[in-house]
């Protein structure tokens, strides 16, 4: 009976140790919430002013000289954040999470108004 009473202890021990106890709660990382912001600009401006900002590169379109431009000051948009960018339209929908948000909000102020973005606040 010993035996058997030994033999059930390890191979609970050993399960919960395997599966987590019931009153675990799932630790996996969840992802920070994204959130939607659009912005309205004059593209002809906007272009004109990134270009001088960032400086421009052969073959880059303007939406990727502005991901550059957010990598070179520190937001590099990674799935499932996104910049859509409609220059016909002159709006730029950008979704991620609040802190980029915030920071990237600073950025396109910089950008339009021909601002060195450490002169932003």
């Amino acid at each position: 009976m010993k035996t058997f009473l030994t033999t059930a202890v390890i191979v609970g021990l050993a399960l919960t140790g395997f599966y987590g106890t019931a009153n675990e709660t799932n630790s996996a990382v969840q992802p920070e919430q994204l959130f939607s912001r659009h912005y309205e600009i004059t593209t002809e401006t906007f272009v004109s002013n990134l270009k001088r900002l960032a400086g421009t590169k052969e073959n880059e379109s303007d939406l990727q000289m502005l991901l550059r431009f957010f990598k070179q000051n520190g937001i590099e948009i990674k799935n499932p954040e996104a910049v859509f960018w409609k220059e016909e339209n002159n709006e730029l929908f950008v979704r991620a999470t609040e802190v980029h948000q915030d920071k990237i909000e600073r950025l396109v102020v910089a950008i339009h108004d021909n601002v060195p973005p450490s002169k932003v606040h």
